[in-house]
């Protein structure tokens, strides 16, 4: 007799959610200050800030190239023990808007950890920081990503389908 698949515990408003997130169609938006974030899982970074007269300013932090990221671990030589279940992944992001400063493409790591198994699904805490000039490491935690985290590949990328995520919160 076959095991019963294990139900998820999702509303239909939260399983929405994570498809559409998961599939880049919303994107989290969020940040504290002057600029604003929009992350887009597996996609793009950018970040805007919008003055009161309507007018927008955008800059491309970095796209999503499974290729380039894996090329760019081989390179430094970081690849992950999937034995160990880690508390965040990192996900490289390149050909970002040009650096007025630098003159070459923005870059962004992009930490998403492990958050808080009592959160809401639909939380995100987002935090930026930019430790060399246009090259930026943004963190964002939800108890969404625990679950994402739980299907990665030695790169570090998440290889569960959409539907054994949602089957598993």
């Amino acid at each position: 007799q076959k095991a019963e698949p294990k139900k998820s515990q999702l509303s239909f408003p939260e399983k929405r959610f994570v498809r559409q997130f998961l599939t880049a169609e919303k994107c989290a938006i969020g940040g504290v200050g002057w600029w604003k974030y929009e992350f887009c899982f597996q996609k793009s970074l950018k970040q805007f800030h919008k003055e009161r007269s309507g007018a927008k300013t955008e800059i491309l932090l970095g796209l999503w190239d499974e290729s380039r990221h894996i090329e760019y671990l081989k390179e430094v030589g970081k690849t992950l023990d999937t034995s160990k279940k880690p508390a965040y992944i990192d996900l490289h992001f390149f050909m970002g808007d040009i650096c007025d400063e630098t003159g070459l493409p923005r870059q962004v790591t992009v930490r998403m950890k492990c958050g808080q198994q009592d959160n809401n699904i639909q939380a995100l805490t987002m935090f930026m920081e930019e430790p060399k000039m246009c090259f930026y490491k943004f963190t964002a935690e939800s108890v969404l990503f625990c679950k994402i985290i739980e299907h990665i590949d030695e790169f570090g990328i998440p290889r569960a389908s959409i539907d054994q995520i949602i089957d598993n919160i």
